[in-house]
């Protein structure tokens, strides 16, 4: 016998009267019998029937469940076939020599864990067009803290599991070759120098000498509004603009270096004076002009 022959299924089981053969893609089988028989102790006890695996067809891709009925009932024969479908995803395509080509077992690919959303799109939309696509199964199956997950592609002929193979990296590279033009857009954009910020300027408001008083030079005129005043008399200083001292009252212009003390005490004075005398109007204060 040559080696590299597929080997041939073997005869079908014969079944009894209140039993049933499912056939379950043997990928599938470990979710069937579940931990240490778990899942398909509570099939059986769900649905009053017991159920036997038999692997003898494993070579080929597939394993059989035979379901069997004390009662011979329909009603949970039924149960139990659609309870084990739920558990593979749905009954296992039977038409796999349709082309006329041998059966080939299912394939397992492992892919990164962030493709999986992508094979399976949303809804189970691409998965379902990959699987039509290709003629055969395709199944994800995601594993926990980051590890690769696995899909399983089979089984089928040998074209329909080729194609799927091809349809499962090929949406596989897609995805890595979008994540990383992401990735190097992201570290370009780290990369880049930032834009120079100039901060605001605020300039200070003008403030006060501490006497009070704004130095006449420092008034505000407008151009063509306010004429020079007259020299003081007596005095060889010219008068600031708007201000002047009558030629009958004495003048109280202080000297250079006068205190905001010294100057008070003059003005003072001056206010005495003006009301000591004959009513009239006091004396007008004319600041000192800085070096005068």
């Amino acid at each position: 016998r040559d080696q590299f022959e597929q080997p041939k299924p073997p005869p079908e089981p014969v079944l009894g009267p209140g039993q049933r053969s499912i056939k379950i893609p043997q990928n599938m089988v470990g979710k069937v019998l579940g931990k240490m028989g778990a899942t398909v102790h509570e099939i059986q006890a769900q649905t009053r029937t017991d159920i036997k695996i038999n692997q003898d067809s494993k070579m080929i891709g597939y394993s059989l469940a035979i379901v069997s009925s004390a009662t011979s009932s329909i009603d949970d024969l039924n149960a139990a076939e659609r309870l084990i479908h739920e558990k593979i995803g749905g009954p296992m395509i039977t038409s796999l020599s349709a082309a006329g080509g041998p059966i080939e077992p299912a394939k397992v690919i492992q892919v990164d864990d962030v493709c999986v959303g992508g094979l399976i799109g949303r809804g189970g939309e691409y998965i379902k067009f990959m699987t039509a696509e290709a003629g055969c199964r395709i199944q994800v199956e995601q594993k926990k803290d980051g590890q690769p997950a696995t899909v399983t592609v089979g089984p089928g002929t040998p074209e329909t599991v080729a194609k799927a193979e091809q349809l499962v990296h090929g949406k596989v590279n897609e995805i890595l070759t979008q994540r990383a033009k992401a990735a190097a857009a992201k570290a370009a954009a780290a990369a880049r120098p930032p834009q120079p910020t100039y901060p605001s300027i605020t300039l200070p408001r003008p403030m006060l000498p501490a006497s009070g008083l704004v130095p006449g030079a420092a008034l505000p005129v407008r151009p063509g509004l306010v004429s020079p005043a007259p020299s003081l008399p007596g005095s060889s200083h010219p008068s600031p603009a708007g201000l002047s001292l009558a030629p009958s009252q004495p003048s109280l212009r202080p000297s250079v270096g006068t205190s905001p003390t010294e100057l008070g005490k003059a003005i003072l004075a001056g206010i005495l004076a003006g009301q000591a005398g004959k009513g009239g109007p006091g004396p007008q204060v004319v600041p000192a002009r800085p070096g005068g």
